[in-house]
């Protein structure tokens, strides 16, 4: 990751929010394509653990620090 960071630069006026849902959405095309569990309306976070690990990669690369 740290090479990719050196040989990118990207210029936006992305929020941590944004990145967010960004990060929400892709875990909503996992679950579409059944390659996550949809846990809507249960107790297990899978879901929730994809999408702050996505979170984090995407404000790594976009340079964001979480509020």
């Amino acid at each position: 990751m740290e090479k990719l960071l050196l040989r990118i630069k990207i210029t936006h006026n992305l929020t941590n929010d944004d990145v967010r849902e960004i990060a929400m959405n892709i875990v909503d095309a996992f679950v579409e394509e059944n390659l996550i569990e949809d846990n809507t309306d249960t107790n297990d976070d899978t879901e929730f653990a994809f999408q702050d690990i996505i979170h984090k990669k995407l404000n790594e690369i976009f340079n964001i620090k979480e509020d």
